[in-house]
């Protein structure tokens, strides 16, 4: 059991696997108090194609969560390609 955010934040460095780290997430949360979460990659690890996201939340409670995420997948990439980090 992680105990504290020190354990929290060397777990979340070790998954390698969606799972693994979905269960970490979940611990995590939990641990911290929270009832849902929403994890979603901006940059993306090698061999993902585009953004993931990984929530806990109801189905129908994602529409406002998905926006948001959309938007700072947007806002990223017009920041990397002022930086010189994204093509395009």
């Amino acid at each position: 059991m992680m105990k504290s955010v020190e354990d929290i934040l060397n777990a979340l460095d070790g998954p390698q696997d969606v799972a693994s780290l979905s269960r970490i997430l979940d611990e995590s949360a939990a641990r911290l108090g929270f009832q849902h979460y929403a994890y979603a990659t901006l940059r993306m690890p090698q061999g993902l194609e585009r953004p993931f996201v990984i929530t806990n939340y109801p189905e129908g409670q994602t529409e406002e969560l998905d926006a948001i995420i959309r938007e700072q997948i947007q806002s990223f990439r017009e920041i990397g390609k002022r930086v010189g980090l994204v093509e395009g």
